[in-house]
């Protein structure tokens, strides 16, 4: 066959799905953050390798893993945990949830009900504190270099900031 046709397979998702490969890679949860009073969250997804992403529930991404670009989607966080769905291959799977996230409901805009981060660089955590919360956030070059680790619940956004500054 020629080389060049579009519709081709690669030949490392050929391997893959020869293997019995799945189109979602191995996931870890490296942050969490759920804003008080806002439907959703948003995570940080790293696949083995190295690849993160900032994933929101219902927006889909595209994360490239062995140099496969794999499309996925977030389709919901909750106390069961974080379901991700490959919705090309039909394919669903459950992270573990990093903590509850049941009864977040209620409380002021600037609280965030839940925060977990794990290695996560700080500008992640930034990011996702950010996104969350509506907050500007900025750190140095040299901080960023540092991971951060956090859980905290039901607290005010600058006081998420004061943990990771300690």
């Amino acid at each position: 066959q020629d080389e060049t046709d579009p519709t081709r397979t690669s030949p490392k998702l050929r391997a893959a799905l020869l293997e019995g490969g799945t189109a979602i890679p191995e996931l870890t949860a490296r942050g969490l953050v759920l804003a008080a009073g806002r439907e959703g969250g948003a995570v940080v997804l790293e696949a083995t390798g190295g690849a993160r992403v900032l994933a929101r529930p219902r927006v889909p991404f595209t994360l490239t893993v062995d140099g496969v670009p794999r499309k996925l989607v977030v389709r919901a966080i909750s106390s069961e945990g974080i379901e991700v769905e490959a919705p090309e291959q039909k394919e669903t799977v459950t992270l573990p949830g990093p903590g509850p996230t049941a009864g977040r409901r209620g409380a002021a805009a600037a609280e965030v009900a839940y925060v977990e981060f794990r290695e996560l660089p700080l500008l992640d955590a930034l990011r996702l504190l950010s996104d969350q919360t509506g907050h500007n956030f900025s750190a140095s070059a040299e901080a960023n270099k540092i991971p951060v680790n956090s859980l905290l619940r039901n607290v005010p956004a600058d006081a998420v900031v004061e943990e990771l500054c300690k």
